[in-house]
């Protein structure tokens, strides 16, 4: 009995030294690349979006001693995203104040807009592809996204006939049912 407890005792205390090891290496990497930021967000056990990726990261690097160019690079954008959150929810919520309310539309209407997102939904019925639209004058509206689209038209402006229905939450938001006559207006701009 005594010497299971012994060997146990042994490998924790060598997995203790390993992991204080593997900290000190990877708090030493992560300066080194310019981004002690992480190390705080790690030992901190920050939580959001980004921060779950980056103690992700952080962790591998501390198990395994090293991350990739890749993943160095991703670190960054990721504590950009985190500098910039304040000025980012700003921006959105001038746009959400900005945003005219949805119109009451009686039966089926032409409805005009850029594509902010896509997205596949599965339901019992099978997989359909559901696209976010945002209108000129700021008010969104939500929907199964027009056969004779391109699943990739994320920023185009599109075109299409449905029926809307006002959200009971959003003023300025809706749901389109039975798209028709789709119609690609402009591509997405390229990004340069």
């Amino acid at each position: 009995m005594w010497n299971m407890d012994a060997s146990r005792f042994r490998k924790q205390v060598k997995a203790a030294i390993e992991a204080q090891a593997g900290k000190a290496k990877a708090q030493a990497v992560l300066v080194e690349e310019g981004l002690p930021e992480c190390w705080i967000i790690y030992s901190e056990n920050q939580v959001g979006r980004q921060a779950d990726i980056i103690c992700d990261i952080v962790g591998k690097l501390v198990r395994y001693g090293s991350i990739s160019d890749a993943q160095v690079g991703l670190l960054r954008r990721l504590l950009g995203q985190i500098a910039n959150a304040g000025q980012v929810a700003a921006q959105r919520a001038d746009e959400v104040e900005a945003a005219a309310p949805l119109p009451q539309f009686a039966g089926r209407v032409r409805i005009q807009g850029k594509v902010l997102a896509t997205k596949v939904v599965d339901s019992q019925y099978g997989s359909t592809i559901k696209m976010l639209i945002q209108h000129a004058n700021g008010w969104k509206v939500w929907g199964t996204m027009p056969a004779s689209l391109d699943s990739g038209c994320k920023g185009a402006v599109v075109s299409f006939e449905a029926r809307v229905e006002a959200s009971q939450d959003d003023v300025k938001f809706g749901f389109f049912s039975r798209p028709t006559k789709a119609v690609l207006v402009r591509q997405a701009a390229v990004a340069a």
